[in-house]
């Protein structure tokens, strides 16, 4: 099974751990991919970082965020889901890591389960440059889409961004919300979840989430969060009680 696979990422003013997360992809023992990276403007030296692989691998394609698209990650991913080519798709942040096998065992599991839309895998958090091996994927007693629904909208997240391989042809139509600058991913999933998905769960560890302690320290950044978590929620709870009436 040597389908294309589509990596999608976003960056903005990424140098920090940009090389980390391109060599990851690099590394995959599946072969047969494409990276499309959109950048966000950046001002450091992420786009030399990005042009140093273009030039050393036609597998990676580099995009700009045109001027008339809104800033900010999800017009990035949503750049990326307007050009993509693979039979199947993933989204990957700029700091974040994959194991070698990660498209590999993914795609096993859509070989021996063809009917399944997205293959959600574990994902472990990088603390500080230190792996993980717990994962912070969490489960419902019974998986279904529906459950899974419920779970993004309480803010129990079930998956990160990173975690699904999804069908392309399922996903080609979906759009991130590019009004959102933060819980673009839960918004993102919840509005996936709105229609039937059949998802298939592959526990195993192969992608790290990067965390700073920090960032998590950080007053602005703190100030930042509840003041779009408002905006998210707002917009959910309009879905909540539109279902209900």
């Amino acid at each position: 099974m040597h389908p294309l696979v589509s990596i999608i990422i976003p960056t903005f003013n990424s140098d920090a751990f940009l090389n980390n997360t391109l060599s990851s992809v690099v590394d995959q023992s599946h072969s047969s991919w494409e990276c499309l990276i959109i950048d966000d403007g950046s001002t450091d030296n992420t786009a030399k970082i990005i042009s140093e692989y273009v030039n050393s691998d036609e597998r990676f394609a580099f995009h700009q965020r045109p001027a008339d698209r809104l800033k900010g990650a999800n017009a990035c991913r949503n750049i990326g889901l307007e050009h993509c080519n693979g039979e199947y798709l993933m989204f990957l942040d700029a700091d974040d890591v994959l194991t070698k096998t990660c498209l590999e065992g993914r795609l096993s599991i859509f070989d021996s389960t063809p009917n399944v839309d997205i293959v959600v895998a574990d994902t472990a958090p990088l603390v500080d440059g230190e792996f993980k091996n717990k994962s912070i994927n969490k489960d419902p007693d019974e998986a279904s889409s529906e459950n899974y629904l419920k779970m993004f909208l309480g803010y129990t997240i079930p998956w990160t961004i990173m975690s699904g391989l999804w069908k392309t042809e399922w996903l080609k139509t979906k759009r991130f919300d590019e009004s959102l600058n933060r819980f673009q991913d839960i918004d993102f999933h919840i509005s996936c979840l709105k229609d039937p998905l059949s998802i298939k769960r592959f526990n195993r560890i192969d992608n790290y989430y990067r965390l700073e302690s920090d960032k998590l320290k950080n007053k602005a950044h703190v100030r930042s969060v509840l003041t779009n978590f408002k905006l998210f929620y707002d917009k959910q709870m309009n879905f909540v009680q539109q279902d209900q009436s």
